[in-house]
């Protein structure tokens, strides 16, 4: 009898030892990150925060004095790192337009960040998210100005073109084929409007030679005229 009290005695003693390390181990926090990605978060220099919980983080930033570029680019949604880049790519947070985000539903988004591509035009990396996962990534243009109505029909368009472009030749009359792209808002995100695309860059140039930048296809430089004229109209 006196051995079975002392038993549960010693029982109790340690059931109450159990509860009160689990205790406290429940008020323990742990970090989610792993170690390459609190090494990446000492990198942080600036932090932008967008709709719908999304954050860009940058690091790795250089001062050019005119602009600055950072060579750190995290993509977080509710804190949760969805694209990481640590390449050469520099990106570039100088235009009140961009970062760019767009609501497809409530799973999908597109996120576009300007990109420094000196001595050339900026472009744009865009991102299409669904379900916290990278589902498309592009390269866009920058674009000249906020989505506005650019034909006929009632959805908006953006536009953009690759390069400013050089001229050469005798008295420098002569310059490559800068196609201006169109981009047209639909309900599942932004996609080229070729009609507009071809029908824009037919009038300027007088032939329709593709939707990239082609330095091969000398065009009269007497054509800017005609390709400044759009991008005015593009702008007001």
């Amino acid at each position: 009898m006196i051995f079975s009290k002392q038993f549960l005695i010693i029982l109790s003693i340690c059931i109450l030892l159990a509860c009160a390390c689990t205790s406290r181990q429940k008020n323990v926090v742990t970090s989610k990150a792993t170690p390459a990605e609190l090494i990446l978060n000492k990198e942080i220099q600036k932090i932008i925060k967008l709709k719908y919980n999304f954050e860009i983080k940058a690091g790795r930033g250089e001062d050019f004095g005119t602009f600055k570029t950072y060579m750190l680019f995290i993509l977080t949604h509710n804190n949760k790192p969805i694209y990481t880049d640590t390449s050469s790519t520099e990106y570039e947070f100088g235009d009140k337009l961009y970062p760019l985000i767009r609501a497809i539903d409530s799973n999908t988004f597109e996120v576009l960040a300007e990109v420094n591509r000196r001595p050339g035009q900026n472009e744009l990396s865009y991102f299409k998210i669904h379900q916290d996962k990278i589902s498309d990534r592009q390269i866009f243009p920058i674009f000249i100005s906020k989505a506005k109505n650019l034909d006929d029909d009632p959805a908006l368009e953006y536009a953009g073109f690759w390069e400013s472009g050089e001229t050469w030749g005798q008295d420098n009359s002569l310059m490559g084929y800068s196609p201006i792209i169109y981009y047209e808002i639909k309900p599942d995100g932004l996609q080229i409007d070729s009609i507009l695309t071809i029908a824009k860059n037919k009038s300027i140039y007088g032939a329709f030679k593709g939707f990239d930048y082609d330095a091969k296809s000398e065009m009269p430089v007497s054509t800017r005229k005609k390709f400044n004229a759009e991008i005015k109209r593009i702008s007001l």
